[in-house]
């Protein structure tokens, strides 16, 4: 039969030596030749064959033949050696043996990147990147990104798509860049997966940021005087608080085009910024020179923020006895006149 050096199991990667002792037990010295070699449409994970065996061996001689076994992928690889003589006895020694491995998937966020994208204000827009690597030693194949969550796109990767996926090679890696663009203040979660046909599970990073926004919330939204007396004034105040979590970057309040002149002086202690949580001051003076009912409105707004308005209601009257048209006179003239329509006393 003939001989067989089986190298079992090896790890992709790795190589396994073998030799095998070749004794002329003829009666004749054998001519080796050529010289000893793999044959024809042997594995080419069988490399680095040496031999003792010179050109020719002795009757009752030995030499030996060792050779390596590199597996390059998993599965079962064959070959043999030839030992030829020049009296036709030859000599093949069979070779078997088995590559064995796996691809190792990890994923993890790039120096200076991270799962958590902090505090992005709305409008804007923040971006990490992340690495996945094949610490395997087979290649990991029908590697694609999946991506889910909102407010979350993939700007630039080499990892690969579910329609187009790709090979990473053992000890290679590739880099996919998520960008979280919030669009409102609505929380958000995600995943970042890398699926592939090769690595047991998939490779998943949980995401996570939050919604940078500025949010104005007067204190009421409708201001009414009691009646005020024309000719004087009232003033009455509301606040305006940040109920969001950036600074606000606020704009100057304004009295609205269209309202009545009658609330003419606003004043104010808010500045340019309103720190989340912090509140500031507006006050109206209504000040009438009529009387009846005024309106006016007060717009609050911020470059970041939408604009919130208050809507004032005036009342105004007159002095309480006085009348409005000409004076009563009573000058002597008058009151003679009336003495002499007043009807005469009897007398006694």
């Amino acid at each position: 039969s003939t001989p067989t050096l089986n190298y079992s199991t090896v790890e992709v990667g790795s190589s396994k030596s073998l030799s095998v002792t070749v004794l002329n037990s003829g009666d004749v010295t054998a001519n080796i030749t050529p010289a000893v070699a793999f044959a024809a449409g042997s594995s080419t994970t069988f490399k680095n064959l040496t031999t003792s065996c010179g050109a020719t061996l002795a009757v009752g001689a030995t030499c030996n033949i060792t050779a390596d076994f590199v597996p390059s992928s998993v599965g079962t690889q064959t070959g043999s050696i030839d030992i030829k003589t020049n009296n036709a006895n030859n000599v093949s020694v069979g070779l078997t043996g088995s590559g064995s491995g796996q691809a190792v998937g990890a994923l993890s966020a790039q120096a200076g990147s991270s799962t958590d994208f902090g505090l992005v204000e709305v409008g804007k827009s923040k971006s990490q990147t992340f690495i996945y690597s094949n610490t395997g030693n087979i290649p990991d194949t029908g590697v694609y990104v999946n991506l889910t969550g909102t407010a979350l796109s993939v700007t630039s990767s080499t990892c690969g798509t579910q329609s187009s996926p790709v090979v990473i090679t053992a000890g290679q890696s590739c880099s996919v860049t998520v960008k979280y663009a919030p669009a409102d203040n609505t929380a958000f979660s995600g995943n970042l997966k890398i699926e592939s046909s090769a690595v047991s599970g998939t490779k998943s990073l949980a995401l996570q940021g939050v919604a940078g926004y500025a949010e104005l919330s007067p204190s009421t939204s409708t201001i009414s005087y009691n009646s005020v007396e024309v000719g004087s004034n009232s003033t009455l105040s509301f606040a305006v608080q940040n109920t969001g979590n950036i600074p606000a970057a606020l704009s100057v309040p304004q009295l609205r085009a269209g309202s009545s002149a009658a609330f003419g002086s606003l004043t104010t202690n808010c500045g340019a910024t309103l720190n989340p949580g912090n509140s500031c001051t507006v006050s109206i003076t209504f000040t009438p020179t009529a009387t009846g009912i005024a309106s006016g409105i007060v717009d609050v707004g911020a470059t970041n923020a939408s604009t919130k308005s208050v809507v004032f209601h005036g009342l105004s009257h007159h002095q309480e006895g006085a009348r409005v048209g000409a004076p009563l006179r009573f000058d002597a003239e008058h009151v003679q006149a009336a003495a002499d329509r007043s009807p005469a006393r009897p007398t006694r």
